[in-house]
């Protein structure tokens, strides 16, 4: 039998993965994390602790670790911390290991931009792989997804990036909230990367500081959005600062409503910048926020499965 085993960060999501009806119960085992004996994952000095139960269950048996990147509180490090003795424990024991990121932390750091740096989510995804031994892994929306490096792996058969199912779900939701005019809906990109990993048309930017964007239309003609609903769509939303420059430029050119769109919901705080700006906005689960308003379980079963 296959061992599924929910990482703290990703516990929000294991209700709806069971009750999605795709898992049989015959199939898959659920294994339990447990706290150490004050009932905490995190000792006095602020190092992780946890214990997988079950251990008969996954010796010799093949494991997947569902993970998301960040934690509702913030604390993307500890999580990581967390992830790693899991695999620390599975390692030599279970028969095979598949990882699911429903949000991959560190994805942001994906080139080497300077002297001293370093490409830190290449060299994650390849520690996972070579030294742990993970058969598999699998990336809900990466923001690297567009990098060569990411590209050869997934072509090697260990990678897997999953966008065209949340696409899909994404498109529902605007079929429900906005009827026939769902249809007319014009879809833009925030900056070059969303453009490059979405292939569509969008602004570019050079970024002042981490709250703030300066824009450039491009081929875009902002002149075509008078009157039209505009869907502003990316991978993620961390400050908020390049989707609320979007969505004034939006305004101004007159666009009915402003609609904003990401598969990740990093920080609360820019959540509530972008709910402001936008006249909707659309999150999936992949983080535990309260905003969210896509639920990615079904997604995350059929990939179980």
């Amino acid at each position: 039998m296959k061992n599924l085993i929910f990482a703290n960060s990703a516990k929000h999501l294991l209700n709806g993965v069971k009750q999605a009806g795709i898992l049989s119960p015959s199939e898959f085992n659920f294994i339990d994390i447990l706290p150490n004996k004050d009932d905490k994952f995190i000792f006095p000095d602020g190092e992780s602790y946890i214990r997988l139960n079950n251990m008969v269950l996954i010796k010799g048996n093949p494991a997947t670790v569902v993970f998301s990147g960040q934690t509702k509180n913030n604390r993307t490090n500890d999580a990581l911390a967390e992830l790693e003795i899991m695999l620390y424990i599975l390692k030599g024991r279970a028969d095979s290991i598949e990882l699911v990121f429903t949000y991959m932390p560190y994805a942001m750091q994906d080139n080497e931009f300077g002297d001293g740096e370093a490409n830190v989510s290449k060299q994650m995804i390849e520690k996972y792989l070579n030294y742990f031994g993970v058969k598999k892994i699998i990336v809900f929306d990466a923001h690297c997804s567009n990098k060569d490096w990411f590209k050869k792996i997934e072509r090697d058969g260990k990678l897997k990036n999953i966008i065209n199912p949340i696409t899909s779900l994404f498109k529902e939701k605007l079929k429900e909230d906005f009827g026939d005019e769902a249809e007319d809906i014009i879809f833009i990109a925030p900056d070059y990367g969303a453009q490059d990993r979405l292939h569509m048309e969008g602004f570019g930017k050079k970024r002042i500081d981490s709250y703030n964007v300066e824009l450039k239309e491009n081929s875009l003609d902002l002149k075509n959005f008078a009157g039209k609903n505009i869907c502003v769509c990316d991978d993620l939303i961390e400050s908020g600062g390049t989707l609320s420059r979007v969505a004034e430029k939006l305004k101004e050119a007159g666009a009915k409503k402003a609609i904003a769109f990401a598969t990740h919901g990093v920080l609360a705080s820019g959540l509530e910048r972008i709910k402001e700006a936008y006249d909707k906005v659309y999150i999936t689960n992949s983080i535990n926020r309260e905003c969210a308003n896509m639920d990615i379980c079904r997604i995350l079963a059929e990939e179980i499965r």
